[in-house]
């Protein structure tokens, strides 16, 4: 993960030649599971991720990651929702639970932290939740768009399906790995977020040249951010 976390930062800052930006959020209400009011003079600039995040309302403060936090599932989504196979490229479609064992995986490996993962409607404010229920009429979030909460209450990323929770948690991830080693402090505020595109693909040409399976494994993990 080290090496994806150099080959992610050296796009981080091509990108940020081009002026990546995002727009601002027109209704934190739709967004915000736990919203935060604060004065918009003080807020948090976006966050900088590739892609970048399409809206975001920035509150004031910090969350920090720590040893106590646990990855919170919610038992009404845990195993996932009828809708989750129909938007899916896999033959067996991964649930919420499976993608949070994923993001545990990650968060070790970023680090070094085991975080616990639950099964629970009760979440602390040092808790990252997971949980769908998000509009579905929304044609923006449809099957991969999630809103993100980072706030004082913890973290919270809502989808409408499973597979836009695992996008949440790319992002995420993304943040951490930019965020000081030393603490992990990643800012508040809220997102709506969803792809430009309904696919997005990357060729590796194995014909020419022998490519090791350690060296796709990180290109897996580098084109899940997209």
């Amino acid at each position: 993960m080290k090496r994806v976390s150099i080959v992610l930062l050296a796009a981080l800052v091509a990108a940020s030649v081009v002026g990546t930006v995002a727009s601002p959020l027109p209704d934190s209400g739709v967004v915000s599971l736990q919203p935060s009011k604060t004065s918009s003079n003080c807020a948090n600039p976006t966050p900088f991720v590739i892609p970048s995040l399409q809206e975001w309302r920035g509150s004031k403060g910090d969350w920090k990651l720590s040893k106590n936090t646990r990855i919170v599932i919610d038992p009404a989504f845990a195993k996932g929702i009828p809708a989750d196979s129909k938007h899916t490229f896999m033959a067996n479609p991964a649930n919420l639970q499976q993608y949070a064992a994923s993001f545990q995986a990650d968060i070790k490996q970023v680090t070094g932290l085991d975080l616990q993962v639950v099964v629970s409607s009760k979440c602390g404010k040092d808790d990252i939740f997971l949980t769908l229920g998000a509009d579905a009429k929304d044609p923006h979030l449809d099957n991969e768009g999630y809103l993100l909460d980072i706030g004082k209450q913890g973290i919270a990323i809502q989808a409408v399906t499973s597979r836009g929770a695992f996008w949440g948690t790319r992002t995420l991830l993304q943040m951490l790995i930019l965020a000081d080693e030393n603490d992990y402090t990643l800012p508040q505020g809220n997102a709506r977020d969803f792809p430009n595109y309904g696919e997005r693909k990357f060729m590796q040409d194995i014909a020419r040249k022998p490519i090791p399976i350690s060296d796709l494994k990180e290109y897996a993990a580098l084109t899940s951010f997209y």
